[in-house]
């Protein structure tokens, strides 16, 4: 009882920390990014959401424009507590959301169920994506991953997330290209979907390309439409500072090209 009395207060003073930085300016947010990961995952997940709840209490981009020109966004605990009954109500809403599973270290995103519950509440498809860690095998991930994106609660095929964070330090990183495509063809059978494959257009160039090229691939550019030889990407992610209604952070904004469209995400 009082180690979850010192839980609450403790992630209280992080959140009251966070946004008077916040409001202090951008700058300082962006420099919390990355530190509230490692602080917050430490902690349970209701003491976690209880938090979130509270944070960001205002719109962090208030005097940017609102975003249009997308289809969907994909999301983690990064963009906080998402109001999402404001998300839903507005015309420019994502046609398809994209939740995270699992981060950079393999560690849960302990917002996951909270946000897949509500988006499927609203009746907004949802996809699942994992990022590739170098800290569990492929086997730890794909299992850990199917725990908790279960089947029947996708509407999308999933996603694997896969950057520069996946590589092994002091590495050439031979292995990366075989052990992705065995986590592909894990989730392949798993789901009976192949999983589309993300990452940025030139990491994909010279980490995965050509052996993920038969997959259906997701590549982020934020000058302009992504091109790779010998690849057809379906989704262009073209902007990581999105603003959305309902959510106080910046997101990510993602776009059909080259002929893509839902049905070539749905999993059912």
């Amino acid at each position: 009882m009082h180690i979850m009395s010192n839980r609450h207060a403790i992630v209280t003073l992080i959140v009251v920390i966070v946004t008077a930085c916040m409001f202090a300016g951008g700058t300082c947010y962006g420099l919390w990014q990355d530190h509230r990961e490692r602080l917050l995952l430490a902690y349970t997940d209701s003491v976690l959401e209880s938090a979130i709840t509270v944070w960001p209490e205002a719109d962090l981009q208030e005097d940017k424009p609102y975003s249009d020109g997308f289809d969907g966004i994909d999301i983690s605990f990064y963009q906080g507590y998402i109001r999402w009954n404001e998300l839903y109500a507005d015309s420019l809403r994502p046609r398809f959301i994209y939740i995270r599973v699992m981060g950079r270290a393999a560690r849960t995103d302990t917002l996951y169920h909270h946000n897949l519950r509500c988006a499927q509440r609203l009746g907004i498809p949802v996809g699942s994506y994992v990022f590739y860690s170098h800290f569990l095998s492929v086997q730890e991930q794909f299992d850990k991953f199917v725990s908790m994106a279960s089947k029947e609660k996708q509407d999308l095929r999933p996603m694997l997330d896969v950057e520069s964070l996946s590589l092994l330090p002091d590495s050439d990183n031979t292995h990366l290209r075989d052990s992705v495509l065995l986590f592909a063809k894990k989730l392949t059978a798993h789901y009976g979907k192949a999983p589309l494959i993300y990452s940025s257009q030139n990491f994909y160039r010279d980490y995965l390309a050509p052996t993920m090229n038969k997959y259906p691939l997701w590549l982020a550019n934020y000058s302009r439409e992504p091109v790779v030889k010998g690849t057809r990407p379906i989704l262009w992610q073209r902007s990581e500072s999105g603003h959305v209604h309902g959510i106080y952070t910046s997101v990510d904004l993602d776009c059909f090209i080259n002929g893509g469209n839902m049905k070539h995400l749905r999993l059912k």
